[in-house]
């Protein structure tokens, strides 16, 4: 019961993500016919906010009702998305709205994020936390695949501001369920927690430190390939809205079947050797974006669909392996803290990496930022293979010094 509530959160949550994803830079692609450096910067809105709020979430995480926090998100996040639909309807939308309004959402979306990651180890049985975070990917995934050609299908035949909208109304869904979740066991310690603590443990520790700077350059790269993937697609490659959905709604199942796969992953390569193994073939497949930009019409939508396949796989495997990973050798009382931690730092270079994109693309084109993003996406790479988890088949536990006495 409490991982199927957990499932289906994340689906919908996930849904509302992707129709955001697609939504907000197809609304200043198309609608409000934004130039290359005014969609890296609404982008950074988005990546933005959640810079502030990621470490205070990770605190409240740790003391207050997870199930609330996740409700407060999820609602949150609805009423910012639909105040984007209300203001485009009146008539008054402009990059500066589209902007504070994405940022109002990455904020809000990041309290709900933060929050469940943590919550996850304590609600679901002793053993099963990798079945479970795969299970959890699997079904999230899914909407990758629905939401980005239902959303274009909208976009093309209607309009694309009401694709927050509908995101607006998954997330209705999501609160719900987070209503429902039972209150997970809580940790205890005779000091109160700080925000600090969580920051000090993931410097120190010397696999939590690798997860985390492979995580900040590969979101550095990721966010500028994602900022411009759909003006590269309606105004290089000259496809239109639809395109961009089906390109984004197919290659999500192999984002299903990353996760599904991470677990074979794991018992094969070790649970340290998967995730330089995964981050690799991620690294491999995000040639394929710039390549497609280098290619014949016909040829370009072939190779950037493999790739966007190939990089969707792979991300998705690494994603459960990671978490997993970070989950089962950190101590129960900080897995609010150390989530937000993570969450931090990568949010920290997400607005760097949408300016970057997009000032690189004004000065010398969309092809040369992609090349950047994808240079970047192997250099994460190369942080995790010369690194002691590479052939590292078991984890290191928290020690009893170092976890909490848990009561209900």
């Amino acid at each position: 019961m409490i991982l199927r509530l957990l499932v289906t959160g994340r689906i919908a949550e996930r849904f509302a993500d992707e129709l955001t994803t697609l939504g907000i830079p197809l609304i200043a692609t198309v609608t409000l016919a934004s130039s290359p450096w005014w969609i890296g910067v609404i982008n950074a809105g988005l990546f933005a906010a959640p810079v502030l709020v990621a470490l205070p979430a990770g605190l409240m995480s740790d003391r207050m009702s997870p199930r609330a926090l996740m409700a407060v998100g999820a609602v949150g996040r609805a009423a910012a998305l639909g105040a984007i639909a209300l203001v485009w309807a009146t008539g008054a939308l402009t990059e500066w709205w589209l902007f504070a309004l994405a940022g109002i959402a990455g904020a809000a979306a990041t309290l709900y994020q933060v929050t469940s990651a943590a919550a996850v180890p304590a609600m679901v049985e002793p053993g099963t936390l990798r079945a479970a975070n795969a299970r959890i990917d699997t079904g999230s995934h899914v909407s990758s695949t629905v939401a980005p050609i239902a959303g274009s299908g909208l976009a093309q035949a209607v309009a694309a501001p009401l694709l927050p909208l509908v995101g607006g109304a998954a997330l209705v869904v999501t609160a719900v369920t987070a209503a429902r979740l039972p209150e997970p066991v809580r940790a205890v310690h005779a000091a109160p927690p700080r925000i600090r603590d969580g920051l000090r443990y993931v410097i120190g520790d010397r696999l939590q430190r690798l997860i985390l700077l492979r995580g900040m350059v590969a979101n550095l790269g990721g966010v500028m390939v994602i900022t411009l993937f759909p003006a590269a697609i309606v105004r290089v490659m000259g496809y239109d809205e639809l395109v961009v959905g089906l390109v984004l709604g197919i290659t999500g199942l192999g984002g299903i079947a990353g996760a599904a796969a991470s677990p074979w992953f794991a018992r094969r390569y070790g649970d340290g050797g998967a995730v330089p193994m995964l981050a690799l073939g991620g690294a491999a497949a995000s040639l394929g974006y710039p390549l497609a930009l280098a290619s014949p019409h016909g040829w370009d939508i072939a190779i950037l669909f493999a790739g966007e396949l190939g990089a969707m796989f792979a991300m998705a495997a690494y994603s459960v392996a990671q978490r997993t990973l970070r989950q089962e050798i950190c101590p129960p009382h900080l897995q609010g803290r150390m989530n937000a931690s993570l969450m931090f730092a990568m949010m920290l270079v997400a607005p760097v990496g949408a300016l970057a994109g997009g000032a690189i693309a004004q000065a010398w084109g969309i092809a040369a930022a992609f090349w950047a993003g994808s240079a970047l996406l192997a250099l994460s790479a190369a942080i995790v293979t010369f690194s002691p988890l590479w052939g590292m088949r078991d984890l290191p536990r928290p020690t009893a010094s170092a976890c909490a006495r848990r009561t209900p």
